[in-house]
């Protein structure tokens, strides 16, 4: 999840904190900031979450890093932050790729197969007790 944003003014420069969710483009960065703010009538924070695209002249930014963008002229139709500093790297480097590839992939069928298996599990021992009493002489169909 993104970092919550301290937006400071440095002359008329604002900063924003953020993490970065994409690093696709050259010298580009899409960060993800969170803005945590009270809401004005039932008082409750809100989270409200903006992507910035900023520009990293030497692509030193990756995915997951909490990085801290400045406000600048505007570079391109999207860009108008650039890169400050890399507050805090991720643990993972290497991508997008590397970063979803370390996500624990999630089973669909697992639930399914699982309860499969519970059925087959109570279905055989039903079946056992029911030649069990089948043995002993008792007929439980007829009960």
């Amino acid at each position: 999840m993104a970092e919550t944003t301290i937006a400071k003014k440095t002359g008329s420069r604002s900063t924003k904190i953020g993490r970065v969710t994409s690093t696709k483009m050259s010298k580009t960065i899409v960060v993800q900031v969170i803005m945590k703010k009270a809401h004005p009538l039932y008082r409750r924070v809100v989270a409200k979450s903006k992507k910035f695209y900023a520009h990293d002249e030497k692509n030193t930014a990756h995915v997951g890093d909490t990085v801290e963008i400045e406000e600048t002229r505007p570079m391109s139709k999207l860009k108008r932050w650039r890169l400050k500093n890399i507050i805090q790297k991720a643990k993972l480097v290497g991508g997008e790729e590397a970063a979803l590839d370390s996500k624990p992939l999630k089973s669909v069928d697992r639930g399914r197969r699982f309860k499969r298996s519970w059925l087959r599990d109570s279905a055989a021992k039903r079946a056992e007790s029911l030649m069990k009493q089948i043995e002993k002489g008792i007929q439980p169909w007829q009960s």
